[in-house]
């Protein structure tokens, strides 16, 4: 079964090497040095190094099962792996997930926004004003919201270099000793990394509309690289700057970076650093939010549009739920190993799955 995607709801595949990378930097990169130095201390940059080539791998064989099925979406590849009752469960499961994510972002920019500009901001105005502009983006399809992504990147990718200021207070020796984690600490960092890295996985759902399948694999395996070397040169900001019980102690150890950054003619940088993360995490909501609305649409057969302002609703809803820190952290805790399943694990078995489906159809045609 081939489906046919419009040419004027396609993409350049050039673009997914912007749109992936702004998929995998969300509220992730605030926090994570802190989980992987934990485990692998001061070894925590061997930590990323190897989550990120797992991401690189994964990436193949999200591309390789694609390949399998023309154009067609994950959910389209449910119900054409296991039958309309599974597969439609399973998508129901996967919209189930993605939906959560959302609900992590904002209320993590929530937690933010409290902590470092208004203690008293609600958290309903942070949900309403972004699901405005998600709206807006989703509303105007597919190219809209790859375009927020673009100019998310646009905007805010510079905000991570002026962190080099921060290489005045580095300390070499924080490093040391070099190969000290075992591989069971080495391999906890590495999986307290990987919620930092999830978002590559929407490559199911861009896949059918990047008009050039051949280069697809290559630009999203370069986006993948640029995510792993920001990741990599925040880990060596981070570990240089604090002590090892310094950064045990910060809950948002990057964002805190931001306040040995100054300029003469500003202060407080931090300040404009919380602002931005709000177009870093736009596209990552505007995304999510097109899929899901799109997943309900292929299911219930309710309209896309419909779909997509009670989703927003149910986000903003949920969201009002969360009244303290320690909620928000056990949600993302939480959250974290769901989304380790549904972005390290899954792929992998989808693609044996898809695998050995279709080779038992193959050997029935035959006969």
């Amino acid at each position: 079964m081939e489906k046919t995607i419009p040419k004027h709801l396609m993409f350049p595949s050039a673009l997914l090497l912007v749109v992936i990378h702004t998929l995998q930097i969300g509220v992730g990169i605030t926090g994570f040095a802190r989980f992987v130095f934990k485990h692998a201390k001061q070894d925590s940059w061997i930590a990323v190094i190897l989550a990120g080539g797992i991401a690189h791998l994964l990436i193949l064989i999200i591309v390789q099962t694609l390949k399998r099925f023309d154009n067609m979406d994950l959910f389209d590849i449910h119900v054409h792996l296991f039958g309309k009752w599974i597969g439609n469960g399973l998508n129901i499961l996967y919209m189930g997930c993605l939906f959560s994510y959302t609900i992590t972002y904002i209320i993590n920019y929530y937690a933010f926004a409290s902590e470092y500009l208004m203690p008293d901001y609600p958290i309903w105005l942070i949900a309403v004003m972004l699901l405005i502009l998600v709206i807006y983006a989703v509303r105007g399809g597919i190219r809209i919201v790859l375009g927020v992504c673009l100019m998310s990147f646009l905007l805010t990718e510079w905000v991570f270099l002026v962190l080099a200021q921060t290489l005045t207070y580095f300390e070499p020796q924080h490093f040391l000793p070099i190969l000290e984690a075992s591989p069971k600490q080495l391999a906890m960092g590495t999986y307290h990394m990987s919620f930092s890295l999830t978002g590559f996985e929407l490559l199911y759902f861009l896949y059918p509309y990047a008009s050039e399948k051949k280069t697809v694999h290559r630009y999203s395996q370069w986006s993948i690289f640029l995510t792993n070397v920001l990741y990599l040169y925040t880990t060596f900001l981070t570990v240089g700057f604090y002590s090892g019980t310094g950064l045990l102690k910060t809950i948002w150890p990057t964002l805190n970076l931001y306040k040995a950054v100054s300029f003469p003619f500003l202060e407080q940088f931090e300040m404009i650093t919380i602002s931005l993360m709000l177009l870093i995490l736009l596209p990552n909501i505007s995304v999510l939010l097109w899929v899901v609305s799109k997943g309900v649409k292929k299911v219930t057969s309710v309209k896309q549009t419909i779909a997509l302002y009670v989703l927003c609703g149910c986000i903003l809803a949920i969201s009002l739920l969360f009244k303290t820190y320690s909620q928000i952290s056990k949600y993302t805790d939480l959250f974290s190993v769901v989304s380790l399943y549904a972005s390290f694990i899954y792929p992998i078995v989808l693609f044996a799955l898809s695998w050995l489906i279709q080779t038992i159809r193959k050997k029935r045609q035959k006969q």
